[in-house]
């Protein structure tokens, strides 16, 4: 078994923004059920002084050094999160501040809110300082994105000027969530860091004049990890999914160092209750009765009427990356022949042409009432999205890029059909066709960014629907659909074993 230090910005139940959090509570929950010794490291959020969680001080006052005569001191929090196991394990997590950015965070939304790169650099260092301090050291380091991405460099660094160093056997794994946001700055925050100028100059981290973290990072890891295979092959071939990266992943990739895992998902967590998933016909009629019943009741309460019309949902922040400009295109055409419910956030959106298409989207719902519904009661919570799950017959997920997504997945669990754009996670997942690694078809799919392509996909998917013999072999389809975590893990294992010789 292995010791691993996972390193995030969030983690589920913890400090949770988005899919890297539940990434890595589904990750860190199953290897420790393995039998591996993992904890988590996150920086020290202002909120989380709040927490009701045990919590203990495991170093005080901790010394930061940093560059250019800087320094900083952060005390290492350590917190006991109970996971959802009967054996009731607790997961740790080592909580390390020292940023100003760190102890002015009061929310979830403003954990990447700040306007330069320098806290995840004292993030990044101090957890390097942690360890020096700590009795344990891990076997493998697995860092989530550029937020953590120059701590294979630190170790890096050591392999080079100070050889005899304990955490040079330490290997490192960078996963890419998101190449958006690559830590960009100044070159002044490499000698910020604590570095050499000659890791700007010669080794990593000048992109354009700037200094890149996620590149350098990319180029010193041990092993570069994305969450789907499809997403890996998309970065290292194109500008359009490798934003300017794209160069370094094809060498990273040449070295035999990228490698492409799905995520999975908590599949206790998205469960329809009563259902067994074993495809049988009691549990298609079970869920039958399931959908119906949610789809009356939320339809008694929204004031719509009965309708033969099958129920489509979109569930997403309002951003150009999810497709949403494509999908409003198209909606008039759509509601001519579906019920359509939006649940979104982030609108009306921060460019011109994603306020217009919300405006747009808005008069299409005063237009027609019976038709579309935007943020509705009943499904708008985070905690109702498996109500939304079940009211719906199909899923839009119309993404310009998507490295894995979650909500195919999840949807499926209850018979709810996903129609995506063949593109990272979403190709590798859902499919119109046979399909030699899982129950197929299970989905609708299209590949162009045009309107045409989404309503093909769309009419092809109310077609089955209409369609009494295909509609129970696609649902049963999806129920049958394996995509925990414990279908993953094993994956994760040969990836830490790759890195034994470094």
């Amino acid at each position: 078994m292995s010791k691993i230090l996972l390193m995030s910005p969030e983690l589920a139940n913890v400090a949770m923004v988005g899919g890297i959090a539940e990434y890595l509570w589904g990750l860190a929950g199953t290897l420790l059920r393995r039998g591996h010794d993992v904890r988590v490291a996150l920086p020290h959020y202002a909120f989380l002084q709040e927490t009701k969680l045990p919590r203990a001080v495991e170093h005080s006052r901790i010394t930061v050094a940093l560059g250019l005569g800087a320094s900083t001191v952060t005390d290492v929090i350590k917190l006991a999160v109970p996971l959802p196991d009967p054996r009731g394990k607790n997961l740790p997590v080592y909580l390390l501040g020292g940023h100003p950015h760190f102890a002015s965070v009061t929310t979830n939304q403003q954990i990447y809110q700040w306007p330069n790169h320098e806290p995840w650099v004292v993030y990044c260092k101090a957890v390097v300082e942690w360890l020096e301090a700590s009795h344990w050291q891990p076997d493998i380091i697995h860092c989530q994105d550029a937020h953590c991405a120059l701590l294979p460099v630190y170790i890096q660094d050591m392999r080079t000027n100070n050889p005899s160093h304990p955490l040079t056997s330490v290997r490192t794994v960078l996963t890419v969530h998101n190449l958006l946001n690559q830590g960009k700055g100044l070159p002044e925050l490499v000698a910020y860091a604590g570095l050499s100028m000659n890791w700007f100059n010669i080794d990593g981290f000048e992109f354009y004049g700037y200094t890149n973290s996620l590149k350098a990072g990319l180029l010193w890891a041990d092993r570069v990890n994305t969450v789907s295979p499809t997403y890996a092959h998309e970065i290292r071939s194109s500008g359009t999914y490798g934003f300017g990266l794209e160069g370094v992943l094809h060498a990273v990739a040449q070295r035999g160092q990228l490698t492409g895992i799905l995520n999975g998902i908590d599949t206790d967590r998205w469960s329809l209750k009563g259902l067994r998933y074993d495809g049988s016909i009691g549990d298609m009629d079970h869920l039958l009765k399931e959908k119906e019943a949610c789809q009356r009741n939320l339809f008694k309460s929204w004031g719509w009427k009965s309708s033969s019309q099958p129920v489509l949902v979109f569930r997403s922040r309002w951003d150009t990356q999810k497709g949403v400009l494509l999908l409003t295109s198209c909606m008039e055409e759509v509601l001519k022949i579906a019920r359509c419910v939006f649940v979104t956030w982030g609108t009306p959106g921060s460019t011109p042409e994603l306020q217009a298409a919300w405006q747009s989207l808005q008069q299409l719902a005063r237009d027609n009432p019976q038709q579309l519904l935007l943020n509705p009661k009943d499904v708008q919570d985070i905690k109702q999205t498996a109500t939304h799950y079940t009211l719906a017959d199909f899923v839009l997920m119309p993404s310009s890029y998507e490295p894995c997504g979650l909500v195919q997945m999840e949807c499926q669990r209850y018979g709810a059909l996903p129609i995506v754009r063949q593109t990272g996670g979403l190709a590798d997942t859902v499919t119109e066709h046979a399909h030699p690694n899982f129950p197929a078809p299970n989905g609708f799919t299209f590949r162009p960014m045009e309107p045409h392509a989404l309503l093909a996909a769309i009419r092809r998917a109310i077609h089955v629907y209409h369609n009494p013999e295909l509609i129970p072999i696609f649902r049963r389809n999806a129920l049958l659909q394996e995509n925990g975590w414990n279908t993953r893990i094993a994956q994760y294992e040969q990836l830490y074993r790759k890195n034994d010789s470094i």
